[in-house]
């Protein structure tokens, strides 16, 4: 029995050993798929199984995020010291240990590039997330009205 069929996946047979290898080295991991596949619920069971039920999974869906509920708030008392700095909130990047940018190539514009510094570096801004595990998914490009996304 696969590992991922232990957690309660079907049809993941044939991706599980490049998303082991994935897990393992911490690389990112691209999820396509049509609805219902799983990729959208399936990292966080693949997170907890993985750092326990207290990890925080953090799900953004690209087509709606805004740079606040991402980053959190711009803090007022840094950017007088010449700083870049955020107020965390709920749902910002910053103590997460996994993310998934659901929809990935619908991103807003004005977030694109900072959701792909996190996917290649782990930073945003520059500034180390402490994200461990970094997820993204899309549906089939041609289907549900999506595209391709540029090399």
């Amino acid at each position: 029995m696969s590992i991922f069929s232990k957690l309660g996946f079907v049809g993941w047979e044939e991706i599980e050993p490049t998303m082991l290898a994935c897990l393992v080295s911490c690389h990112p991991i691209l999820l396509v798929g049509y609805h219902g596949c799983n990729k959208t619920d399936g990292p966080g069971k693949i997170v907890k199984s993985l750092l326990g039920t207290s990890a925080r999974y953090q799900k953004y869906d690209l087509q709606w995020l805004r740079t606040d509920d991402f980053l959190g708030y711009a803090n007022p008392k840094s950017l007088m010291s010449g700083k870049v700095d955020h107020i965390p909130t709920d749902i910002s990047i910053w103590g997460a240990d996994a993310v998934l940018f659901d929809e990935i190539n619908r991103a807003n514009p004005s977030i694109a590039s900072k959701a792909l510094e996190l996917v290649r570096e782990k930073t945003v801004q520059g500034r180390d997330t402490g994200v461990k595990y970094v997820f993204a998914s899309l549906n089939p490009p041609g289907k549900y009205r999506t595209s391709y996304l540029d090399e």
